[in-house]
């Protein structure tokens, strides 16, 4: 049930409350919540009063949260699939100012994602080209979190120390903390000045399992290049590891054999 103030206020207040079960869903592993979370959502925005950009701008973020369904709950396969039909569908930039806007943050976040799952290179002239279309006021914390990713795996030292910088006036309300601590963490090895106790405050706030997930993957190779993979270190990361996967997530309920992203076009 969406609240009278959500449908009553602006589209962003709207969607943040229709997409929010989804996203808590997702942090409990839980994948059929997860779904009807989306089905719910898909509900509320062809039932809403906004205006036609309006809601353009609501569903390209359902489509993206569908792609993270797949990435999430899905196999491989799936999830590249799921990935390569949405990079197509952001292909074209709309003409609207306002979905313009959310289509270039959502295909940022999706071209980062794919680059990281090794489905494509994404060159540093794609992403200052897509930055140049957001405007500073919709910069939000979530696409800093994306661009300080890239950042890092390239070495971009401006866009990292942009990142850092936008998150530590602006962290956002979800995992603030672990957010700052993660990317402070990262401006750090880029600039060699990361020490055993920034890595290991980062990994005590490490509050979901994607987060550590990237750590193995994209932090831990700079931490043996720079001699911070201490016992210490591993050994929480082996505990924190070990005591997420211990339980698997709910088995997505699926309806023709795969999860499946709705065709955009």
């Amino acid at each position: 049930m969406i609240s009278e103030e959500a449908s009553a206020g602006s589209w962003m207040d709207f969607a943040a409350e229709i997409f929010n079960p989804f996203v808590s869903a997702v942090h409990a592993r839980d994948a059929s919540g997860a779904r009807q979370a989306l089905i719910e959502a898909r509900r509320a925005i062809t039932a809403s009063p906004f205006n036609s950009d309006e809601i353009r701008a609501m569903e390209i973020n359902l489509a993206f949260f569908e792609l993270q369904l797949v990435q999430f709950f899905g196999s491989f396969d799936e999830g590249r699939a799921a990935f390569e039909r949405m990079n197509s569908y952001l292909q074209s930039v709309p003409d609207t100012p306002l979905v313009r806007q959310q289509h270039s943050l959502r295909q940022l976040a999706v071209l980062v994602i794919g680059e990281s799952k090794g489905w494509g290179d994404v060159p540093e002239q794609r992403i200052l080209t897509i930055l140049e279309r957001i405007d500073e006021s919709a910069r939000t914390p979530e696409m800093w979190h994306y661009v300080s990713a890239w950042a890092f795996s390239h070495a971009h030292h401006r866009l990292m120390e942009q990142a850092f910088a936008a998150l530590t006036v602006h962290p956002g309300n979800f995992m603030a903390s672990a957010g700052w601590k993660r990317v402070n963490l990262m401006y750090l090895l880029l600039e060699r000045r990361a020490s055993e106790r920034d890595v290991l405050e980062y990994l005590k706030e490490a509050g979901t399992l994607n987060m550590l997930r990237e750590f193995r993957r994209a932090i831990l190779p700079v931490l043996e290049q720079q001699g911070l993979d201490t016992p210490t270190v591993l050994n929480m990361l082996s505990d924190r590891l070990e005591a997420y996967e211990a339980e698997p997530p709910v088995p997505p309920a699926r309806e023709s054999g795969t999860i499946q992203l709705r065709n955009w076009h």
